[in-house]
C-alpha cells in the first residue's frame, strides 16, 4: 500500500534525538545533569554524532530507531527457539533473548 501524499515520517537522527532542538528536550537540561555529567555526556554525544554521521542517511538508513530495528532483525535471523525440556518434554516458560550490539 502506498503512503498518502500528505504523509511524512518523523526521523530520529542525531539532531532530533540529542541536538540543540531535540524533540524531547536537551539532555544538558536534564535533572541531575551538572558540570561533571555534562563533560562526560558531552564526550559521548560527540562520539555518537561522529558515528551516526559515518553511518549515513541514504536509502535504507532511516534514523536511530530503524537502524537498531534492522540490526536486531539481522542479529536474530539465524537464531532458532529451543524450548526448555524436563525428561525430554518441552516446558511452558517465558524467556528473554539478549542481543549485544558491538561496533
Amino acid at each position: 500500500m502506498d503512503r498518502p501524499s500528505w504523509f511524512t515520517r518523523f526521523s530520529w537522527d542525531y539532531e532530533t534525538a540529542f541536538g540543540a532542538q531535540a524533540r524531547w528536550g536537551r539532555w544538558q537540561d536534564g535533572i541531575g545533569v551538572g558540570p561533571a555529567e555534562r563533560e562526560v555526556l558531552g564526550r559521548l554525544a560527540a562520539a555518537l554524532a561522529g558515528r551516526l554521521a559515518r553511518f549515513g542517511t541514504g536509502p535504507g538508513r532511516f534514523g536511530l530507531v530503524h537502524a537498531l530495528a534492522q540490526s536486531a532483525t539481522e542479529a536474530l535471523r539465524w537464531w532458532r527457539f529451543e524450548p526448555y525440556r524436563v525428561d525430554g518434554q518441552p516446558l511452558v516458560a517465558e524467556t528473554t533473548v539478549a542481543v549485544e550490539f558491538k561496533p
